[in-house]
């Protein structure tokens, strides 16, 4: 009954992390306490409990999926099922990461849990279909100190640290259980989790103009072009609301312009405008873009390229700028690298951990047979 209360406690703290709530300190609480829930229990069972958790933010999260009258119920609830097999895969190698020496000190099981987290993320974001790259563990930072993280890593940083600081929270409150870390370890892994959580905070991603400023309007219906007040016209990284969560795409996009834009997708689909906002606020740090993203009623969400909004209006001056961060240079390389290696690693771990149990139960009939041939013997 524990279980499932703190399994119910995180997953609203998930849901509030991302839009409408949009209260971001959440996450990473929320994230240690469902950390704290798996870590103690059977592979299968840890996975049982993900999947279960995960229905409680993603069921609310993907509401949108049917609004527009084109999915209907079956596809709509098995999406929410194939993404909550993500994250029951995560939680079993979670577990089974236990099997290993290195991963039951505080950092091994930091960085075990943050490599197995991301590596399902980036999975899911690309299968089954093409991905659902939506509900992200970054996203919510765009608007924390941790946003500054953006432009060196993108969202496979960001996410990545995210977990990272959850576990070391949740190994800091360890106080009773058979393998809690000593004192000083406790209050050193409470110290660098506020400190890559909250320590940004004094750090500025840059804003300053490099080819000029433009004052926006409004926004025509064409692809590759925005219309300005100054009378120029401006090639533009333009993606569809729907492609806003896909990383490689709104990279290539803005590769060779100073501007992100966001339209309206396909007829059909209305997506979640704050999601879309929330999301279109982390591409703006990662890729230091000034942003437009088209809202209804001819409205437009302004966003500087540090990710901070300017408000909804229909007039507003925006910085451009054309220096690529190392997010953009770096591609899709390292996701896979995390992909293997976290889906590798989740394997052999599962495997140990079996091979485990079936090494205890040949041990323990082994003893059972000797100590009956001792019997009698006597």
């Amino acid at each position: 009954m524990l279980d499932l209360l703190l399994l119910l406690v995180s997953g609203l703290g998930m849901w509030a992390s991302f839009p409408p709530v949009g209260l971001w300190p959440l996450m990473i609480p929320a994230l240690a306490v469902v950390v704290f829930t798996l870590d103690r229990v059977a592979p299968l069972r840890a996975g049982t409990y993900a999947w279960l958790w995960s229905c409680g933010f993603v069921v609310p999260l993907t509401m949108w999926v049917r609004s527009g009258g084109d999915v209907d119920l079956p596809t709509w609830i098995a999406l929410v099922a194939v993404q909550g097999l993500f994250f029951a895969a995560w939680a079993a190698g979670l577990s089974a990461i236990g099997t290993w020496k290195w991963a039951r000190s505080v950092w091994g099981q930091a960085l075990g849990a943050a490599l197995l987290w991301v590596a399902f993320e980036q999975l899911r974001a690309r299968i089954p279909f093409g991905g659902f790259p939506w509900i992200k563990a970054a996203y919510p930072q765009a608007a924390s100190p941790m946003v500054v993280f953006a432009p060196g890593g993108g969202e496979l940083l960001v996410s990545l640290l995210v977990v990272i600081v959850a576990v070391l929270l949740r190994r800091a409150f360890a106080l009773r259980e058979p393998a809690a870390p000593s004192h000083w370890a406790r209050l050193a892994a409470l110290l660098i989790a506020v400190m890559v959580a909250y320590g940004p905070f004094f750090i500025r991603l840059p804003v300053a103009q490099q080819d000029g400023a433009i004052a926006v309007s409004t926004i025509g219906d064409g692809t590759k072009e925005v219309a300005l007040d100054d009378g120029r016209t401006l090639p533009t990284g333009t993606v569809t609301a729907e492609q806003i969560g896909f990383e490689p795409l709104v990279a290539l996009a803005v590769q060779e312009s100073p501007l992100l834009r966001v339209i309206d997708g396909q007829d059909g689909v209305d997506v979640d405008q704050e999601q879309v906002v929330q999301i279109a606020q982390f591409r703006a740090a990662e890729f230091s873009r000034s942003t437009v993203v088209s809202g209804k009623d001819n409205k437009l969400t302004v966003i500087r390229p540090d990710g901070s909004l300017l408000g909804t209006s229909q007039n507003a001056e925006l910085p451009l700028r054309s220096t690529r961060t190392l997010a953009s240079r770096v591609g899709e390389l390292p996701d896979w690298i995390v992909i293997y290696g976290g889906v590798g690693l989740t394997v052999s771990s599962l495997g140990a951990h079996q091979y485990g149990k079936v090494l205890v139960k040949t041990q323990q009939s082994a003893e059972r047979r000797g100590s009956a041939k001792r019997d009698k013997t006597r």
